[in-house]
């Protein structure tokens, strides 16, 4: 009936648009949030496809990222819907509103939250402590590419060169030199090296 009404009521190009727009939108949205290293809940690549399936190296690896998995989110989880808040007021320059979404779930043992807490926490001048953020960020989720990428820029901005070496090494045994923390923590380093404002 519904569809009768529009139907006599628009030409059929604007019916056809009209129809479209939601589709469109969230398309558009998926796209925008994936571009921006979306930190809403997706599955996980596992790192125990390395092993056959059903061995005990590979139920060992299961049951151990069980307990560690970081990125296993539900929607309408608190955790998850201030974990994105939190991402974008960060995204937005309001470092305190992003800690007031995030610093409740700290103890929550999700990586992205403490690596999030520890980049606000460092974009508002407390560099050690936003580094210590990083490092247990790190101590849950090793493979936390974004974390690592984040802590090498601490470190340079300590002056410490070296560390964020290290930290680029580290990112590239992961996931390569093409992915975007390799990418942006060279950047970084390119720009202290040649005595850029970072």
């Amino acid at each position: 009936m519904w569809a009768r009404w529009m139907k006599s009521m628009l030409p059929g190009a604007a019916l056809l648009a009209l129809m479209a727009a939601p589709t469109a939108y969230l398309a558009s949205h998926e796209m925008a949030l994936a571009a921006l290293g979306n930190p809403t809940p997706k599955p996980a690549a596992t790192p125990c496809k390395k092993y056959k399936k059903g061995t005990r190296k590979w139920k060992t690896c299961m049951k151990k990222q069980k307990r560690q998995d970081t990125t296993n989110l539900k929607p309408g989880d608190s955790l998850a819907s201030d974990l994105n808040a939190g991402y974008w007021l960060i995204k937005n320059g309001d470092y305190e509103g992003a800690l007031e979404k995030l610093r409740p779930h700290e103890n929550a043992g999700n990586a992205k939250v403490l690596t999030y807490i520890g980049f606000a926490t460092r974009k508002l001048g407390d560099i050690e402590r936003g580094i210590g953020y990083y490092h247990r960020a790190l101590a849950l989720d090793p493979d936390l590419n974004i974390a690592r990428e984040y802590l090498g820029e601490g470190y340079l901005q300590k002056g410490d060169l070296k560390a964020a070496k290290r930290e680029l090494e580290e990112i590239a045994k992961r996931c390569g030199t093409a992915c975007e923390a390799y990418r942006d923590l060279a950047e970084a380093i390119a720009k202290y090296e040649s005595g850029q404002e970072l």
